[in-house]
């Protein structure tokens, strides 16, 4: 593959979505400890409210808020996530659209909007910025704006597909042969990464090594934030530990993050 711009970059991202079994894959991915524990804290923000599920997929995160919403509403560009999503709840509004074109949602104005499992990660850094500004305009004043992404301060930044090691012949066989991909697709994408003054597109473990995600620090996120019109309330972990400001986030390949309209 040779060197690309970054739209290229978001058709490449775009693309693997659409690869066999990834659907099926996200269909069964349960919710992370974090996505739990911001749930259950900020209930009241989407309890009896209006939701926009940004990247929604196959309803992962939705089975668990949607029952709770006045109206909920997922958007998702992929068409096989979306078929598998209705048939699990079929009362919920969806669709088929772009995360850069939220055109076809009108002039609706949303108390809780979501972007589950780094969705916004597979945009370029124009879109990216965009895409704050028009959540910004979708919601309603106070709202909160939940979301996941890529944490360029943490420790794996930059190393290679590691082979996972076992004492079962069979599974390290099945491994290497795994690893010999991942490390294929690797050192085709490694030459695209871009690394910027206050952020990164990188190439990492997903999808067997084959995506560029945005990669970003907190002190960032927080600034673009800011600009978009929005408070930082809380980070938290994967495993759903609160961050205070300041404090270590090495150990985080993604931080979620908890902000409110203002």
């Amino acid at each position: 593959m040779t060197k690309h711009s970054l739209a290229d970059y978001v058709a490449h991202n775009v693309s693997i979505y659409s690869l066999k079994g990834i659907a099926p894959y996200y269909a069964r991915e349960p919710l992370h400890p974090a996505e739990i524990q911001i749930f259950i804290k900020h209930k009241a923000e989407f309890d009896s409210k209006t939701v926009l599920d940004i990247g929604v997929g196959t309803g992962r995160t939705s089975k668990y808020i949607a029952p709770y919403c006045k109206r909920y509403v997922g958007i998702e560009l992929n068409k096989d996530m979306l078929d598998l999503f209705s048939e699990k709840l079929p009362q919920v509004e969806l669709f088929h659209c772009d995360m850069r074109d939220f055109s076809s949602l009108n002039e609706d104005k949303f108390d809780f909007v979501l972007g589950p499992y780094s969705a916004f990660d597979s945009l370029n850094h124009t879109d990216r910025l965009k895409m704050f500004r028009d959540i910004h305009a979708m919601m309603q004043p106070g709202g909160m704006f939940v979301f996941s992404t890529h944490n360029s301060n943490w420790v794996g930044v930059g190393l290679p597909p590691q082979l996972e090691r076992t004492k079962d012949p069979v599974r390290l066989l099945k491994n290497f042969f795994a690893h010999r991909k991942c490390i294929k697709n690797h050192a085709r994408m490694k030459p695209l990464e871009e690394r910027h003054e206050t952020y990164a597109i990188l190439n990492d473990i997903s999808h067997e090594w084959l995506a560029l995600l945005y990669y970003i620090t907190r002190e960032q996120q927080t600034r673009q934030l800011a600009e978009a019109g929005f408070k930082l309330l809380e980070v938290y972990d994967h495993n759903g530990i609160m961050l205070e400001a300041g404090m270590d986030n090495s150990h985080c390949a993604v931080l979620y993050y908890v902000c409110r309209w203002v």
